[in-house]
């Protein structure tokens, strides 16, 4: 059974990546057809345009020589790129084989970052654009009415621009709750064979740069059959992918952080639960001298091992206040895992960090207590006696 189900795993793992690479693919051809005349529309102003700004630098002499050669360069290169520019841009137009932002959406994966550094490059060229639409008829020494009425076709142009930029920013952020679960899928499959911690960091700084405007939870731990994990994820992410355990959610930045003193009055009594579910396998113990001078001795102490817990981690969440492990009121995430090999992710007070305890990144109390690094949101207490740690997030 063990080797069939790891050929199963294989079997759906080569399959994913395969998926992977044909999307990939497929994205790539859409984008380039909408590239290749954007490119071509950029490179046409960007050219004109130090033909233009060259007048400025060339001796007093030379300046009408430069001119008549900026004219030329107009007429023979610019071709009205500036207003096919803006037609792609705004009205998903032009020459550009489909819809221009659209398919930068599809390809950047709603990356809004990207998309908005896009759309500052566009905006840069159109401004080039009007500079040199105006400078050209300066140039031919048209001048009043006919120059006020470009100004003023340019000045809407940009109002435009403005109100698209906002409309579209807001399309792609709508697009983030459906875009993460892709993008964890995505990585997940591309660093499969990095270790919990690794993918912990990492898979939170990926979605932190990215969705900035989110505070996010990311925890990963290595998958074991059983029930060591039971953890409630509002709206968010949690998944049991080639071999890892993966849960994440988000809030929006501007919502009030939880009461960490509750949290950890709530984890504590978890403790105090686990002391009195928790048995002893006690035993006759103590071997002393038969009174009659006999063999075997006699065992006359009553001897216990150390106190431990049987429970798994289904049973200790449900010994939360239904309030707590049934609604979204409070926390996004309420959890309780298993403590070994596992990492949490969240942003700290200063900066970020991975909370891996396994390997060092926790320090110590006298009393073997762990101290764990002060997150912004997160709330992390190790139960102790009933091996899991439970967890607090929003």
């Amino acid at each position: 059974m063990k080797y069939l189900r790891n050929l199963s795993k294989m079997i759906n793992t080569r399959f994913d990546a395969v998926d992977a690479q044909i999307s990939d693919l497929e994205q790539l051809v859409q984008w380039s057809s909408v590239q290749a005349p954007y490119l071509t529309i950029a490179l046409k102003i960007r050219a004109v345009s130090r033909v233009y700004q060259t007048i400025y630098t060339v001796p007093i002499s030379d300046i009408q020589s430069q001119k008549s050669l900026f004219i030329t360069n107009y007429e023979s290169d610019y071709q009205n790129s500036g207003y096919k520019l803006f037609l792609g841009f705004v009205q998903d137009l032009g020459p550009f084989g489909g819809k221009l932002l659209d398919s930068a959406m599809t390809f950047y994966k709603n990356d809004r970052p990207k998309i908005r550094s896009l759309m500052i490059a566009m905006t840069k060229l159109l401004f080039m654009a009007s500079q040199l639409e105006l400078a050209y008829y300066s140039a031919k020494g048209i001048s009043g009415s006919l120059i006020d009425s470009h100004k003023s076709q340019w000045e809407d142009r940009f109002k435009q621009v403005a109100q698209r930029i906002s409309t579209v920013d807001q399309e792609v952020a709508s697009k983030w709750k459906t875009q993460y679960q892709l993008d964890i899928d995505r990585f997940a499959l591309d660093n499969r064979r990095f270790n919990y911690s690794y993918l912990s960091n990492n898979l939170y700084e990926k979605l932190s740069t990215k969705y900035f405007w989110r505070d996010w939870l990311v925890i990963v731990s290595d998958h074991v059959y059983g029930l060591n994990d039971r953890s409630q994820v509002c709206g968010g992410y949690a998944q049991t992918k080639y071999g890892k355990d993966i849960i994440v959610t988000s809030v929006l930045k501007t919502k009030r952080t939880i009461e960490k003193r509750n949290a950890e009055i709530m984890a504590k009594s978890l403790t105090q639960t686990c002391k009195t579910t928790s048995h002893k396998r006690c035993f006759q113990c103590n071997a002393r001298p038969n009174p009659n001078g006999n063999y075997p001795a006699v065992l006359t102490d009553r001897c216990c091992v150390p106190e431990k817990n049987s429970k798994d981690a289904g049973t200790i969440y449900n010994w939360f206040n239904p309030n707590v492990r049934d609604t979204c009121t409070t926390y996004d995430s309420v959890g309780i895992i298993k403590y070994k090999n596992v990492a949490y992710s969240a942003r700290r007070r200063n900066n970020t960090l991975t909370m891996d305890c396994d390997h060092g990144w926790c320090t110590y109390k006298g009393d073997n207590t762990q101290i764990y690094p002060e997150f912004e949101r997160l709330y992390v207490y190790d139960i102790g006696l009933c091996k899991y740690r439970a967890h607090f997030f929003g």
